[in-house]
């Protein structure tokens, strides 16, 4: 279930590829080099992940870049996703990724250069929510896992659709952090136990909301799907963060210390019998930019 960057004492980033407190610190611009160092290190080994790589996918298809096109990854990060771009686009296309980060940038621009593609693909630092991009600048748009941390989603899908041309398509990929959950005996406990994992995420109803939120921008033909992560196993990591939540909860007195440890036990039994289930979502919406009159532009 863990998909959001792990922090330890000192807001120091311990990355994980299976694992990562749910937060948007993260993703707050930071002069620390070192915790943005190590936080670029886990979105390296979080793309690996077969729940991320499946989301990809069906971004791409959504997408449906053809050659010659230009397309912008708005929240590229390290630019996992960029080499796929400039591959559909083809030369004759362009391609552009942004972020806020520049240690994100710095390492985009050290994978660009070792797939060659330093003369394909531009970067550019820059705020989703004023993006440094003019008015109808692209014929595609991504964002993937960047709305659920930012301070006004709303205002970032409007500059999506600000730069897209009539007729442009944007693809945004957005975990919905109240779907993240696990079987236990006391689901009430649970429930409580998970509400304050994922406090630490600034929007964590991004996913469902996204929908709304595009038809209220103007996009047309907004459509969606739901990917699911079916998690067997739970690492060690996970399960700390787990314990040493439930015992915060019980020591500020709004959880039972009993129904507290018992919780514990529970997660510890099921990782210990091999009998373990829980489950992520993420939600994927796309929409186009309408032509002029015949779509009510």
């Amino acid at each position: 279930m863990g998909l959001e960057p792990r922090h330890g004492s000192g807001d120091s980033v311990e990355p994980s590829p299976e694992y990562a407190t749910f937060t948007s610190a993260a993703y707050v611009p930071t002069t620390d080099g070192e915790a943005a160092q190590a936080t670029a290190g886990w979105l390296e080994a979080q793309a690996l992940h077969p729940f991320i790589r499946e989301v990809s996918g069906k971004s791409l298809a959504r997408l449906a870049l053809q050659p010659g096109e230009s397309v912008l990854e708005v929240g590229c990060g390290t630019g996992v996703f960029l080499p796929g771009l400039a591959a559909l686009v083809g030369r004759s296309g362009r391609v552009v990724g942004l972020d806020h980060a520049p240690a994100f940038l710095a390492e985009a621009r050290n994978r660009l250069a070792a797939a060659d593609l330093s003369e394909a693909v531009d970067l550019v630092e820059g705020d989703v929510h004023r993006l440094p991009i003019d008015d109808a600048s692209f014929d595609a748009v991504h964002c993937e896992r960047v709305l659920m941390h930012v301070e006004d989603p709303a205002a970032a899908i409007g500059e999506l659709r600000r730069v897209l041309r009539q007729g442009g398509r944007a693809v945004v990929a957005e975990i919905f952090a109240a779907g993240a959950t696990m079987e236990t005996p006391d689901p009430d406990t649970n429930r409580q136990i998970e509400r304050s994992l994922v406090s630490g995420i600034r929007n964590g109803q991004m996913g469902i909301q996204l929908r709304r939120l595009m038809i209220k921008a103007g996009f047309v033909d907004v459509d969606g799907e739901v990917v699911g992560y079916f998690e067997t196993e739970l690492d060690q990591d996970e399960a700390d963060e787990y314990a040493r939540i439930a015992r915060e909860l019980a020591a500020q007195g709004t959880l039972d210390p009993g129904r507290s440890e018992a919780a514990i036990a529970a997660v510890e039994e099921r990782r210990a019998t091999g009998t373990h289930c829980g489950i992520a979502l993420m939600v994927l919406v796309s929409g186009r930019v309408p032509r002029g009159d015949r779509d009510g532009d």
